[in-house]
């Protein structure tokens, strides 16, 4: 699995490639919190995106859905689904619903759109100017496409508040490089700031942008059941080595996670998702 995130201001995007490996989001748990203002853009542009019992999307395609349908609210799914193929590569765009120009879930972009999409999955693994210039591009492409605002394409080419890029620059090492287990002490060098100050500006941060949790511990718990359970999905995935890859002191802590969090041991999990396929 190779990814990259990119925050800028009012957005941020995961742009992901990865085989061998399916998200599916019955084995995942909902936010809790009240429902987002809040959609993404999905570019699908390989692999595909299945509604479960009812549709199923193929690459390449672009639709839009809300955080609601991706991750749920108030500890419901309006539905499940499940996305992967040999390879899967998809980019997610997050904004502010008012930020979205489409007028329909489902998108009409022409080659120009998907070249820039593809160049920003290129762009992972090269250094950070590469990455935010293809991001920059793509978005300046679904402006022309009437997806996005001009207002909000501009506005991510221009620096980030300080806080927030300090804090994003400390952290990203660390989530790209699946260490999911940081405390707020661990960022005081990086970021420059003492524990008192990340811990304020990380909640903002989580809540401006809408990330699901409110504060930084929630957040990251997420993130490490969502990425167990893709990692659930290889065949022949090690229960104990998937702990170990998401930042869980042991194959227990991870089940003990999994059970607070409603879901099926991690084993049923994996048994799950390999009879899914």
């Amino acid at each position: 699995m190779r990814w990259a995130v990119v925050f800028a201001s009012r957005v941020w995007s995961v742009a992901v490639e990865r085989n061998g490996l399916t998200l599916d989001t019955r084995f995942i748990p909902a936010d809790r919190n009240a429902p987002r203002p809040r959609s993404c853009v999905y570019l699908l542009l390989r692999g595909t995106w299945r509604i479960h019992e009812r549709e199923e999307i193929t690459a390449p395609s672009a639709f839009v859905v809300s955080e609601e349908e991706l991750e749920g609210a108030r500890g419901r799914r309006p539905y499940t689904f499940s996305a992967g193929g040999e390879p899967f590569q998809a980019i997610e765009i997050h904004v502010a619903t008012t930020d979205v120009r489409a007028s329909r879930k489902n998108l009409s972009l022409d080659e120009r759109a998907f070249a820039a999409a593809r160049e920003v999955i290129a762009s992972i693994g090269r250094d950070d100017a590469a990455l935010e210039r293809s991001f920059a591009a793509l978005l300046r492409e679904l402006a022309r496409s009437g997806v996005v605002g001009e207002e909000l394409a501009d506005l991510a080419r221009r620096p980030s508040p300080r806080p927030v890029a300090r804090i994003w620059s400390a952290v990203r090492p660390m989530v790209e490089r699946l260490y999911l287990s940081p405390t707020l002490q661990e960022l005081e060098v990086p970021s420059g700031f003492s524990t008192r100050q990340i811990d304020r500006y990380v909640g903002k941060f989580v809540e401006g942008f809408g990330l699901v949790g409110t504060r930084w511990r929630s957040s990251l718990l997420h993130l490490r059941i969502k990425l167990a359970v893709l990692l659930l999905s290889a065949d022949g995935a090690s229960i104990t080595d998937v702990a170990r890859m998401v930042g869980y002191g042991s194959s227990d802590a991870m089940a003990r996670s999994f059970r607070d969090a409603g879901l099926p041991s991690p084993g049923a999990v994996h048994q799950a998702l390999r009879e899914a396929d």
